[in-house]
C-alpha cells in the first residue's frame, strides 16, 4: 500500500471522530440545558412543599387551641 492510499483512511476516521466529538457536546450541552431546568422545577416544588407544610403546622396548631376553648365553653346561640 502507498501512502496515498492510508490518507484517506486517517482523514475519514479523523472526520468521524470529529463528527462524534461535535455530537458528544451537542449531548452534554442539551444535558446541562435540562439539568438547570429540572433543578429549577426541583426547587420551586421544594417551596412549595416547605410553604404546604407550615401551613399544615398552622392548622393543626389553629385546630388544637379551637380545641381547648372550644365551642362547648360558648352558650348556645338561642340565649
Amino acid at each position: 500500500m502507498s501512502e496515498g492510499s492510508e490518507r484517506p483512511e486517517t482523514e475519514s476516521t479523523s472526520t468521524k471522530l470529529d463528527q462524534r466529538l461535535v455530537e458528544l457536546e451537542m449531548r452534554v450541552a442539551w444535558q446541562d440545558k435540562v439539568i438547570a431546568e429540572l433543578d429549577g422545577v426541583v426547587q420551586e416544588f421544594t417551596a412549595r412543599v416547605q410553604r404546604a407544610e407550615r401551613e399544615l403546622q398552622a392548622a393543626r396548631e389553629a385546630l388544637a387551641a379551637s380545641r381547648e376553648t372550644g365551642p362547648a365553653d360558648d352558650p348556645p346561640p338561642h340565649y
